[in-house]
């Protein structure tokens, strides 16, 4: 009975673990120092608490170091197929097809699009949101339509990016002002496929934190620090 009880007891600590994390400790073996797994995995749970996603997110890169010392660099967020930001993976191997090393991250989403194709999002945007985005672009950039015609534009079109893209392109804007739109909506990330994966496009810089970086491992440590209090 009691090696049944040890058995048990290791069972319990493994489903404690985050997955990602034992990845996370092989590549880092500083978070080792700090404390162990299951210690991080209860740490990343304090990350982002209101997030809807707490598993760990991958992004593809060939400037880890530089994205870790330094973070994601606003100027090269780019627009893709499902929004505007930085693309995050759920599954780190479909990151290799974008960079030959990769960035693990918690990220803060919350009341994101979900792209129901890769093209056209089935955008659903609450009433409140669409007066604000009306409002944003009667009086930033002269939309004339009125309320009612851009909801019937977002119904039948169902794609933001593709009406703010337009703007853009009109007004010699750059994406930042895109950026600058969906935050104020509160879009807080966009979800849709690429290549047969899930993928998570994050366009405010703060709803991203990245593991094994400086700011992280002096987190952790907080957190063994306070937990032993």
């Amino acid at each position: 009975m009691e090696g049944l009880s040890i058995e048990l007891e290791s069972q319990e600590q493994k489903r404690e673990v985050k997955e990602g994390v034992d990845f996370l400790f092989k590549k880092h073996p500083e978070l080792s120092v700090i404390g162990t797994e299951e210690q991080y995995s209860q740490y990343l749970e304090t990350i982002f608490p209101e997030s809807e996603l707490q598993d760990i997110a991958y992004h593809g890169t060939n400037v880890s170091e530089a994205i870790a010392e330094e973070g994601f660099d606003t100027s090269k967020m780019k627009r893709s197929k499902i929004g505007i930001g930085i693309n995050f993976s759920l599954n780190k191997n479909h990151t290799y097809e974008f960079g030959g090393d990769m960035i693990a991250a918690m990220i803060n989403v919350h009341d994101f699009i979900e792209f129901k194709n890769p093209v056209v999002s089935g955008l659903q945007l609450s009433e409140k949101q669409i007066e604000a985005l009306h409002g944003y672009l009667h009086t930033k950039r002269g939309f004339t339509d009125s309320v009612l015609e851009l909801k019937k534009y977002l119904e039948e079109r169902g794609d933001i990016f593709q009406l703010l893209d337009g703007f853009l392109r009109d007004n010699n804007q750059d994406i930042a002002e895109v950026i600058t739109i969906l935050n104020s909506l509160d879009i807080r990330g966009t979800m849709g496929q690429l290549t047969g994966n899930n993928v998570i496009t994050v366009n405010n810089i703060e709803d991203i934190h990245i593991l094994a970086s400086k700011q992280d491992l002096k987190g952790f440590k907080n957190f063994i620090s306070n937990s032993s209090n």
